[in-house]
Parts: C-alpha cells; structure tokens; sequence
C-alpha cells in the first residue's frame, strides 16, 4: 500500500460513517459553515488563542523571565488577539471577545507555562500489529506545548470549545490526546501529559443581562491526563486497524463503481454531518455528486 498520511479528524469521520469518510476524505466535498456553527466558533476560538500564546511565547523569549498578570502583557496580547477578531462577522466576534475576556480573566498570562511551540505540526508512522512501521502516517497539528515551570514536566494542550464542559471520564475514551502524546514520544520529545484546555460558548442570558453573573469557573476548564506508553501504543495500533480496515473497504467499493455503506444514526446524523441530506438523497437513488453540487458544496483535492 502507498504512503498515506491520516489525521485524527479523518479517523474520528471514519469512526462515524464509512460514507461520510469517503465524501469528506477521498472525494473531498466541502461547504462553508456560517457563524452560527459550532464548527465556526471552534474555528474563531482556535484563532484567539493561537494570535493569544504567540504573543505570549515571543513576549517570554524577550524578557527572559516568567511572566506575570499585568496589564502591559495582556494589552498586547488583546491588540493581536483584536486584530483576529475584525476579520470576523459581528456576532462571531461579540461572542469571542466574551469568551477572551473572560479566559484571561480566569488564567491571566498562565504564568506557570513556558511556552514551546504554538500550533504545532508533525507527522509520525503508525504502527502495525507487529510494532513494525506501517504505510500509515499520522498527521497532527497541535494547539499548544508547555513546560510547566514548577514540576518541569512538558505537556500538549488541546483548546476546545462547546456548549458544555467536558467530563474527566469522558475524556479517556478520546484518543484525540492520547494520539498528540505518543506522536510526540515516537519523535523523542518528552512529553509528560495532556491538558483539556476547555471554554463554554454558550452564553446565559443572566449573563447577557449582568456580564460576569456566570461564574469564570463555570466558564473554564483544564483537565489534566496521563497515559502510560502502553496505553498510547494500543491507541496507536488501533488507529492503524481503523486507518487499513476503512481504506481498503473503499479499494472494494471503488473497483465496484458503488458508493460506501451508510452508518445512519437520528441523533450523531442530525448534529454531526453534514451530508446528511445527500446522504438521504443517495439512498432514493438519487446522484450524490450532482446533489452536492447543488447544495452548494465544492471539491478541493489541495487539502488534506
């Protein structure tokens, strides 16, 4: 099999729905999301705070020093994280700013990071069953690597944002952080553990009526992880079982002229794809592609 490069966005879709995989990976179909969207929020916030920790990591390199809360450091971090947010429509950027504002309410300048590298890219081999070397490779763009300056230990942060805060028991069945860490280990950095660096979108009215009524707290969330190499090798090998069993259920497919199975599902199909309708167009019998086309969406073999 040729060299592949995966992402684990690719894996989680291929998790989901072989269909959706295909539309989304091989043939590459994509639409636009408005502001509205979880997908647009998340995008908005991972901008904030990319814009945010650059700032801070060339700021720490300049002094030489631990930073502190003080109003000089987050007066310019606010004009990068500002300059971000005028490219944005009008809601979108209301609802950033009240996110920033109160992220850097809550943990200031993170005077315990050392900051080491913002947005992060690397590419590691998966491994087979063997331990050998696959054809798979993993594809991976990190949010944030820290050093904590009190216990000196490295860890990758992941920001997410969403209606809700997640659980701790939760998120040791996502393989998103597990699969960062090892990545990183297989490429010799020491990496410790994981951070779930977690921010609310949704705004409570008491708070559109009093800002602040919502406790920060309430708000923000970090959530600390770590796994053992052996856990994260596990992971691993089965990211390269998802990874071979999917591309070559689509070889089969292919050879045939058909299209991939569905996995349909009211409640993830409703809120989690967005070929739900072509989906449901293919099954009549009617032309995915043209209907895709007609809704809009749009192929773009550049990407990943």
């Amino acid at each position: 099999m040729p060299r592949r490069i995966v992402s684990y966005s690719e894996i989680d879709t291929a998790k989901q729905c072989a269909l959706k995989h295909q539309l989304g990976y091989v043939d590459r179909w994509s639409k636009p999301h408005g502001p509205e969207t979880a997908l647009a929020k998340g995008t908005a916030w991972h901008q904030v705070m990319e814009a945010h920790y650059n700032t801070l990591m060339r700021l720490q390199k300049e002094q030489d020093s631990p930073n502190s809360f003080s109003g000089a450091l987050l007066g310019l971090c606010r004009k990068a994280v500002e300059s971000e947010m005028r490219r944005m429509p009008d809601d979108l950027a209301g609802l950033t700013e009240w996110m920033y504002s109160g992220y850097v309410a809550h943990w200031g300048t993170d005077p315990e990071w050392q900051i080491l590298a913002v947005e992060h890219a690397a590419e590691c081999r998966l491994p087979t069953l063997k331990g050998t070397p696959s054809s798979f490779w993993l594809k991976v763009k990190i949010d944030l690597v820290v050093r904590n300056r009190r216990n000196k230990k490295i860890y990758v942060v992941d920001h997410k944002s969403g209606k809700d805060l997640p659980g701790e028991k939760l998120l040791a069945l996502d393989d998103q952080f597990g699969l960062y860490t090892w990545a990183m280990r297989q490429l010799g950095k020491r990496v410790f553990g994981q951070i779930y660096n977690a921010a609310r979108t949704y705004r409570l009215q008491a708070d559109v009526a009093t800002p602040g009524a919502t406790p920060l707290d309430e708000r923000f969330r970090r959530l600390p992880m770590v796994r053992s190499d052996r856990e994260l090798d596990i992971v691993a090998r089965e990211t390269y079982q998802l990874a071979l069993a999917r591309y070559t259920q689509q070889a089969a497919v292919s050879r045939a002229g058909a299209m991939s199975p569905r996995s349909t599902d009211p409640d993830r199909c409703a809120w989690r794809c967005d070929f739900r309708d072509a989906c449901l167009a293919g099954r009549k019998g009617l032309n995915v592609q043209g209907f895709l086309r007609d809704q809009g969406f749009t192929q773009d073999f550049s990407r990943h």
